[in-house]
């Protein structure tokens, strides 16, 4: 018996996109339902990847949700939700400290740590960095790159770019990108994570 066995699986999960709006269900099919490894210890994903044969697979000893849309119960498993939704005026900074905690900890008992939102694109993939950033002493740059390379997928919205561009401020005392454009600006002008994609590539 799969101790996931509370988990759906992929056949059950496709079943239940079918039911879903149309416009939903990109988040169960293609990179946005992947498992992606950005560590050897930490995965990121959306709920289509939710699945017991993804779990299995990786061992999971820990879930953090950042997707207060779904109800999820796990059993057996460590689990931290945090209500926070995917909109410009939501402070998602409040959070980077206590999960990049707690996906260290962890880490280092030896654990792996699957982190999702919805989609496996925003939500998430900001905490993620963040984690790098405290943890791994990576600039936002670097984290940047890192976790696209691992998930084409990945843009956090302006917000939430700021936010951890405040937060590498904090905790390594600069910052790695450079804006020729004040923020604001920017993102009247296009998306920033096109602008910082353009200063690291």
């Amino acid at each position: 018996m799969s101790r996931y066995e509370w988990l759906p699986t992929k056949e059950e999960l496709t079943a239940f996109a079918e039911a879903e709006p149309e416009e939903e269900h990109f988040r169960y099919s293609g990179v946005f339902a992947e498992v992606s490894m950005i560590t050897n210890s930490l995965g990121l994903t959306g709920v289509g990847g939710l699945t017991q044969e993804n779990f299995e697979r990786h061992q999971f000893n820990c879930v953090i949700s950042a997707a207060p849309e779904r109800e999820f119960n796990p059993q057996n498993i460590d689990y931290i939700k945090i209500d926070v939704y995917d909109e410009q005026q939501s402070d998602l900074s409040q959070y980077f400290d206590m999960i990049a905690d707690k996906i260290s900890e962890v880490e280092s008992n030896g654990g792996k740590t699957l982190i999702h939102c919805m989609a496996g694109v925003s939500r998430s993939s900001t905490l993620v960095i963040a984690y790098l950033i405290k943890h791994r002493r990576m600039t936002l740059r670097e984290a940047l790159i890192q976790v696209k390379q691992k998930r084409s997928c990945v843009r956090p919205i302006n917000a939430f770019l700021k936010q951890l561009m405040q937060f590498e401020k904090q905790v390594l005392g600069t910052n790695s990108i450079h804006m020729s454009i004040s923020l604001k600006m920017a993102s009247k002008l296009k998306h920033l994570i096109s602008i910082l994609e353009e200063n690291i590539n």
